[in-house]
């Protein structure tokens, strides 16, 4: 299910603001990815040791709902980190069909909760075999 109409991408598209924003963007996420991290820097191109990090969630980013709370945004923050310094860090965890629940406040200031189901052909993730 996707969030944007193609409408709404044809006019981003014409909208010179929203298209150098987008390359700018585009060309520090290749400086990202191109650049030498501090691990490469240090241990060089020898064959890197694989860490493997088991946690039931991770807090990647909201659009991937794979996390409930803290201990999530917390194992999420150390992949950050991780990849920001170039660990050979290999993150293992659960993927749930209906992901975890959102929280509201009803009209009566109650809570309620709703369950989405996870569109995976959507998702920003690969399955790995």
């Amino acid at each position: 299910m996707a969030k944007v109409s193609q409408q709404k991408l044809n006019e981003l598209a014409e909208d010179d603001g929203f298209v150098s924003h987008m390359n700018r963007a585009y060309l520090q996420l290749n400086v990202y990815l191109n650049d030498s991290t501090w691990y490469e820097k240090k241990y060089g191109e020898a064959e890197k040791p694989y860490i493997a990090y088991f946690s039931a969630e991770f807090g990647l980013t909201e659009c991937l709902q794979i996390y409930s709370g803290g201990l999530g945004v917390l194992a999420g923050d150390h992949l950050k980190s991780a990849s920001d310094l170039g660990l050979p860090l290999v993150a293992i965890g659960l993927c749930y069909k209906e992901g975890y629940f959102q929280q509201y406040l009803n009209a009566e200031g109650w809570q309620q909760e709703e369950y989405h189901l996870s569109d995976f052909l959507n998702l920003p993730m690969t399955l790995v075999n």
